[in-house]
């Protein structure tokens, strides 16, 4: 049996753990929901320090990836390139509008959305967005082809926790299966152009799906229509990519990944939409 004397010597000789406050207060608001953090950055200039704070931020975004806890919304730009916000939870007939990022707006696309950033098209110049937190950058120009084929899509490069889009160039009425392919960095803010060229084509101009990696359009080969995925961690393209890229201009499709079941649901309001993407609410800097 052991002593009170010996019970005392044991604890003295047991290092003792002592976790920093910041880890601690990181630990606690990486359980707490974006709106309230972005909230809770008025709280005081520490506080506000820990929720911009780069690791921070992927502690959450990890959090949220393994308990799968993101808020789902759904981006609509109406036919008169007015912006909207839907939040799921909410019904799909409480849309509510939203400001653009950048004044004198004339024409509005989504090119992708990835882990709560969105990569838009304002007067055909390019911006990743997060309408969260309300923080915008352009990215600098590309020079355009008229006689092309231009096809972007935007994703995360998990290897380098870099975020990129990709610009697909491809001639229109030759006979060449080819086409150019520019990547953007955001950490480097910066372009490159992939030195092989790709042996497809596009099909049309519609944005690419990010899925598992890679980003998928359709695309021709041999004058074939197929799915096409581009690798953006080994730069590479392969054939079918297999996701589903679309569905009726006034459909939301909706998956519930625990049923593993989806549902067809028809958006409703005053608007007439011209162009929706779904996106998660996050604090992920641009």
């Amino acid at each position: 049996m052991e002593t009170g004397e010996e019970t005392e010597r044991e604890e003295e000789i047991l290092p003792k753990v002592i976790l920093p406050s910041e880890i601690i207060l990181f630990d606690i608001l990486s359980r707490v929901d974006v709106k309230s953090l972005i909230r809770f950055r008025s709280v005081s200039k520490s506080w506000n320090t820990s929720v911009t704070d780069p690791f921070f931020i992927d502690m959450h975004m990890n959090r949220s990836l393994e308990r799968n806890s993101f808020k789902v919304k759904l981006m609509i730009i109406d036919e008169k390139d007015r912006l909207y916000s839907l939040d799921f939870e909410k019904g799909l007939d409480h849309a509510v509008a939203i400001e653009h990022p950048v004044s004198a707006i004339h024409t509005t696309r989504v090119c992708g959305s990835c882990n709560g950033l969105l990569c838009m098209l304002f007067n055909h110049n390019i911006y990743i967005w997060n309408p969260t937190t309300r923080k915008c950058r352009k990215v600098p120009c590309l020079p355009s082809y008229d006689d092309h084929i231009i096809g972007y899509g935007f994703g995360y490069n998990r290897d380098i926790d870099d975020y990129v889009v990709v610009r697909v160039s491809s001639r229109k009425f030759v006979d060449v299966m080819s086409s150019i392919v520019d990547v953007y960095s955001l950490q480097r803010d910066s372009w490159r152009t992939v030195p092989d060229n790709t042996c497809y084509k596009l099909w049309d101009t519609k944005s690419a799906v990010f899925v598992e990696g890679s980003l998928h359009w359709v695309g021709l080969v041999s004058w074939q229509m197929v799915i096409i995925a581009f690798d953006i961690g080994s730069e590479k393209f392969r054939e079918n990519g297999s996701v589903l890229l679309k569905g009726s201009n006034m459909d939301v499709i909706l998956y519930d990944p625990k049923t593993k079941t989806r549902s067809f649901n028809h958006i409703r309001g005053p608007y007439g939409v011209a162009e929706a993407k779904a996106y998660v609410e996050s604090i992920v800097r641009v």
